[in-house]
């Protein structure tokens, strides 16, 4: 009797064992399909971040046919990764399922789109339109160069846009402040540069993403290439006349500058245009978020083009950066620190000011543009 109370005693700890080690049998099996599907979307969603931030992906040929952009535009841009899931290019690529349409949305410090992957909410945060002011002392330029003040931000953590507002990014806030797009800027595509915004105008904008219009003072730091550029502790401040370079010299616009008389030919305009687009390069085509025209630390767009809105605390009197298409290579004012006056009531002849008696062709209404920065 005792000898069957036993076998059957270990027949029942056998099934109860067995059943125990199928439950977690499934149970490791469940978990593994979960951490693979988990593993695959972090690969997908790894893939798709690079994709993203670098703005290129294999055969994409179809979603870059924009012909007056660098490839700098497509980096952080919503609608070319629509097109590329719409093109069932994305999908090819990182093996993921994705809808291309996408929503904007403003956080505290940054802006955000969202697009939906089989009832998956995904992210992508913009992380490719600011760039950061290293902390050093810096020179801050007044009337036309001849005074130079220094400040640091050895306290501070400063971000600067690296481009200037385009019509992309201020579609999306007017829509989500619920404001109507400005007349004149109706018809403007959205690699446009947005200009003759008010003094509030340009605020209201930055103010919505946690930021401020970029200052005079943070536009030259970002600018003007230090002296001794290994050193954050240096007060050498010769303040080079050209962004992207510490020697006058070995820069074209300086000969030309220089002799008054330079022979602008179509090779020297197809060579310096793109880093400043002056009067001499209206007959040539604009190239937006143009990678050459670019400063020291990775701020884009700093010669040339439109003025650019830069208020001044300090003095007031001095609040556009003059380099633009509205003077020639030879000007002076084609050079960083050479700022004007803009009573920011309206964009006729008459509400600017500056030094000098350069004669302007300008027979219309000036065009200004801005950025903004973040200071934390």
């Amino acid at each position: 009797m005792k000898k069957i109370l036993f076998i059957l005693a270990f027949f029942i700890l056998t099934c109860l064992l067995g059943l125990i080690f199928f439950v977690k049998r499934e149970n490791l099996d469940e978990n593994y399909k979960k951490l693979s599907l988990l593993d695959g979307y972090t690969r997908s969603l790894g893939q798709l971040n690079t994709i993203w931030e670098n703005g290129e992906v294999e055969g994409d040929g179809e979603c870059k046919s924009i012909a007056d952009v660098d490839n700098l535009y497509y980096q952080c841009n919503p609608k070319y990764i629509s097109c590329l899931i719409e093109k069932n290019i994305l999908q090819k690529e990182i093996g993921l399922e994705l809808s291309g349409k996408y929503q904007f949305v403003q956080g505290q410090f940054s802006r955000s789109y969202t697009f939906n992957a089989s009832g998956l909410e995904i992210s992508l945060i913009d992380s490719c339109h600011e760039v950061y002011l290293p902390q050093r002392f810096y020179p801050f330029l007044v009337n036309n160069r001849e005074h130079t003040y220094e400040w640091d931000n050895h306290a501070k953590n400063i971000f600067v846009d690296k481009f200037l507002v385009r019509m992309s990014e201020f579609r999306d806030y007017l829509k989500s402040a619920k404001k109507s797009t400005p007349t004149h800027l109706e018809k403007l595509r959205e690699q446009d540069i947005v200009y003759n915004l008010s003094p509030d105008e340009m605020k209201n904008y930055c103010v919505y993403q946690g930021k401020e219009v970029l200052s005079a003072m943070v536009f030259d730091a970002a600018s003007i290439y230090p002296e001794d550029i290994s050193d954050d502790h240096s007060k050498l401040f010769r303040a080079p006349y050209y962004p992207w370079s510490r020697k006058n010299s070995s820069s074209e616009l300086f000969k030309i500058q220089k002799s008054k008389n330079y022979e602008i030919s179509q090779d020297l305009k197809t060579k310096l245009c793109p880093k400043v687009y002056s009067r001499d390069c209206l007959t040539e085509k604009y190239v937006h978020y143009n990678r050459e025209n670019v400063s020291w630390m990775g701020v884009y767009e700093v010669m040339g083009g439109f003025f650019e809105y830069t208020p001044n605390k300090i003095f007031p009197g001095e609040n556009i950066n003059l380099s633009s298409i509205y003077f020639p290579w030879e000007s002076p004012k084609n050079r960083t620190g050479m700022r004007g006056y803009w009573d920011g009531e309206d964009f006729g002849a008459n509400n600017f000011t500056w030094k000098g008696d350069e004669s302007l062709e300008n027979k219309e209404d000036f065009k200004i543009a801005f950025r903004c920065m973040r200071i934390r």
